[in-house]
Formats: C-alpha cells, sequence, structure tokens
C-alpha cells in the first residue's frame, strides 16, 4: 500500500506519498512530495485504486491531474466558476438519507472520481462522462459504481439548480450481467489450494468455499466470530472491510440487515480457524493488521496466472466466483433457496433466483423427467391418445 509521511523542515511542512510500482516487494520505489496533506491523501488514493502501476515520472502525476487538478494549456479558457464537483459531492452526502454504510461507500468512490473533484460542476460535459467510463475500463475497474454516483450528485446539482441538465443524460450505464459468473470445480479447488503461496490464503480459500463469504467480510472476521459450540461450528458475520474517505480500509456494519447472519462450517474447519491468526484478526495482514480485500485480490490474481497453465480451467475466474460456487452447489446438492439466501446475506430471495436461476428453471429438465418416467410406469398398455370433439 501507499504511504503517506509527514516532513518539517525549514522551509515549512510538506507530505511526501511512497510506493512500489506494481505494489509488490521488488517494485521500484516512487515517491512524491507535496505541500497540501489533502492532496497527499488523495495521490495515495488514487495511486492504490490504479493497483499501484503508476510511475512518479507518469504525466498525470507530474501535472497533478491524477488528484484532480486540471492542468492549464495555452489558449485554454479559464475555468468556469461556481461550486466545485467535490463541494456539490459532499453537500449531497451531508443530506443523503440512507444507512452509514451506503453514505461511507458513496464517499469512497471519491478516489475513483479524483479527477473532477476541483472542477467546478457546471464546466462538465457529456464528453467528460464518457471519457470517465473509458479511463475506469482502462484501469480494469467496474465503472458502474462510481459513474452511478457521480450521475445521483450531478441529478442532485440540476435539483438545486446549479447546472442546467445532467451529464449523464446520454451515458448508458450498463447493470452487470448477474448471472455471467464462473463456475470453479473440484479439481480447480484443488490446484489453488495445493499451490497457494501461504497458508492464510489456502484457508481464506477454503473458508469462502465452505461458506459463501465475501472478500470483505472475510477480512473483517475477529477470532471470537468463528464460534464452536456442541461439536458444531458456525460463523458469526457481524462486520464487513469498508472504503474510509481517505481511500483507506476499516470495519462497518454490511449494507444491509441480512448481511448480519450466521453460517455453519464443518467442525474441523472451525478448529482450524480458531487456531489460526491472532488476537484481533482471523486473516490478519503481515503487520497485523486487517487485511484489506485489495491485498486479497491481489494475491489472488498472481495464483490464478500460477496455476493458468496446470490445468486451471476458468483463468479469468474472480476471487467472488467461490461464493458462486458455493451457493450453486448448495442448491445443487438439494438445499432450499431461502436457506441459501440467508447464508450468503442475499437481502431477498429474488436476487438469489436471478442469479442462480428460479427452481423452476433449475429443476424444470428434473421434473420432466422424472413424470415421463412415472407416467410410463402408469398407464396401460394400451392407452391412447383420443381427440376430444
Amino acid at each position: 500500500m501507499a504511504s503517506v509521511v509527514k516532513r518539517v523542515g525549514k522551509t515549512g511542512t510538506s507530505w511526501q506519498v511512497k510506493w512500489r510500482y506494481s505494489g509488490r516487494r521488488t517494485g521500484a520505489g516512487q515517491s512524491v512530495t507535496l505541500d497540501s496533506e489533502r492532496d497527499a491523501k488523495r495521490l495515495k488514493a488514487a495511486v492504490e485504486v490504479r493497483g499501484h502501476m503508476v510511475y512518479d515520472t507518469d504525466p498525470e502525476v507530474l501535472d497533478r491531474s491524477i488528484i484532480g487538478i486540471r492542468p492549464t494549456t495555452p489558449g485554454e479558457q479559464p475555468a468556469v466558476g461556481g461550486p466545485t464537483f467535490e463541494a456539490v459531492m459532499d453537500e449531497w452526502l451531508d443530506q443523503h438519507e440512507g444507512r452509514g454504510s451506503t453514505v461511507r461507500t458513496h464517499r469512497a468512490r471519491k478516489c475513483q472520481l479524483s479527477a473532477w473533484l476541483a472542477v467546478p460542476i457546471e464546466s462538465l460535459t457529456d464528453s467528460d462522462a464518457e471519457a470517465l467510463k473509458n479511463d475506469l475500463s482502462k484501469r480494469g475497474l467496474a465503472p458502474r459504481p462510481a459513474l452511478s454516483t457521480a450521475k445521483a450528485v450531478c441529478t442532485y446539482a440540476v435539483k438545486r439548480r446549479l447546472i442546467p441538465g445532467n451529464p449523464f443524460a446520454t451515458v448508458k450505464i450498463h447493470r452487470p450481467d448477474l448471472k455471467a459468473w464462473h463456475r470453479l470445480s473440484e479439481e480447480d479447488f484443488a490446484l489453488l489450494i495445493k499451490h497457494a503461496k501461504t497458508g492464510d490464503m489456502r484457508l481464506m480459500i477454503e473458508t469462502a468455499y465452505e461458506s459463501g463469504l465475501r472478500e470483505g467480510e472475510l477480512c473483517a472476521l475477529k477470532p471470537e466470530r468463528v464460534i464452536i459450540r456442541k461439536g458444531r461450528a458456525w460463523l458469526a458475520v457481524r462486520l464487513t472491510a469498508t472504503r474510509t474517505d481517505d481511500g483507506g480500509w476499516a470495519t462497518g456494519e454490511p449494507k444491509t440487515d441480512n448481511g448480519i447472519r450466521d453460517v455453519e462450517i464443518p467442525l474441523d474447519l472451525g478448529q482450524r480457524l480458531k487456531a489460526h491468526g491472532n488476537k484481533h484478526w482471523t486473516f490478519p495482514s503481515r503487520t497485523g493488521r486487517m487485511l484489506s480485500p485489495g491485498t486479497v485480490q491481489t494475491r489472488w490474481r498472481r495464483l490464478r496466472e500460477k496455476i493458468a497453465p496446470l490445468g486451471f480451467s476458468v483463468p479469468e475466474a474472480r476471487f467472488h466466483d467461490i461464493r458462486h460456487t458455493f451457493a450453486s452447489d448448495a442448491l445443487d446438492a438439494g438445499a432450499d433457496d431461502l436457506g441459501v439466501s440467508r447464508d450468503v446475506g442475499h437481502s431477498s430471495i429474488q436476487i438469489t433466483h436471478d442469479i442462480y436461476g428460479h427452481p423452476s428453471e433449475r429443476k424444470g429438465n428434473e421434473r420432466m423427467q422424472k413424470l415421463q418416467a412415472w407416467r410410463a410406469q402408469t398407464a396401460p398398455a394400451d392407452r391412447h391418445l383420443k381427440a376430444v370433439s
């Protein structure tokens, strides 16, 4: 992760942002010194959002456009006045009536919208919105969450008559295909467990496979939430990892009440989880703090690339697909839809049906075969269909 270090010298106070390219220990060291702590935190967040794939000599770093300072080019017209996008966004968030976790989620997306923060909101156009959409896609980020937040901010600005129209009116924000996920086989999991570099990653993959927990829920899992009683074990999910305003990570409540749940797991897995980690976290980082979902994604990507030549059937699979595999396997094994929906923490059973199919879709062929078999056994040999006049 990138870090911000305060420097006090004869000429005043400055803040140095330090990181390693690619985020690995072997990556080349990078550093940028800024006069503002606020700009330093923005740069830190922007670097982390880009997966640390940023050099301190990159043009967007040198001209500070990476943190929302738009460089002036020869012949450019003076900037339009009025409130900045950040000011309007802060005002909108202050009046937001959603849950605290929802507000924190919107606020955390500032790092993805950093190029707009210092820009007057009335100067934004639909071309800026399309450019942001393309930039997020090129960086391997799903554009829909950040664009949805930006669209809501601009809608609020229109209601406040700060801008005449919403620049997102012509920008299409496609909803993700809920069924576009990859199912992992037993052979795939054997490869993942065998080649995981650390015991932490092996145990985390196995826990996700047996419980369907999300990455954030696994990172925020505390030892006292692994409960063993009367020969049974379960995980009491009460927290998840959430983004902070400065782009870091902290624990927070799940987005919905259904996210607070108890998920039963095999007893031997519960015993191993109890003996793992430190007194604060079941899956701690190397420094003993809470492991971040970003670190999990990095480790997963490296593991996936490592086993791709060894017969891994879905080289494009995400860590989140382990959760989908858990739910899909449970449904195929005969578990009831409502129970699976509760285990994975869906806000409604309709979401479970949207992702994994309605029971009529999953079991229609099975029912048809059973019906035909029953009719074949019970029908008289000379039965035939007669037309009804």
